[in-house]
């Protein structure tokens, strides 16, 4: 078994597809996070769009239960620290964070 840690969520048919056969079918497993190529074309950068795709991850997380491994996008510029807790309480494993505006250590 294998485990790739960093896998983008897409929205769709064939993502789920590929997950199947490429990770599912051969018992490997993916962590898949909400920070999606899509959204980058798309420039939907807002909260609303990171709880969308979290909740979408969790989705499929419970469709492909033995192959995804759920991990939320957070972004310190959007979400409140708190926000982790309840993360994990909906069940996500991990964190994907990029792209914040300030340094990760800045105190603002």
């Amino acid at each position: 078994m294998a485990i790739d840690i960093h896998c983008h969520y897409e929205e769709g048919k064939p993502f789920v597809d590929w997950l199947k056969s490429e990770y599912a079918k051969k018992g490997h497993k993916a962590c898949v996070n909400g920070f999606s190529i899509s959204m980058i074309r798309k420039g939907n950068w807002n909260l609303e769009y990171f709880n969308t795709a979290n909740l979408s991850v969790l989705k499929l997380a419970r469709q492909l239960k033995d192959t995804v491994i759920p991990f939320s996008y957070l972004n310190p510029d959007f979400h409140k620290p708190e926000d982790v807790d309840r993360f994990a309480e909906q069940g996500f494993k991990g964190l994907k964070m990029i792209f914040p505006k300030y340094n990760y250590d800045d105190e603002r």
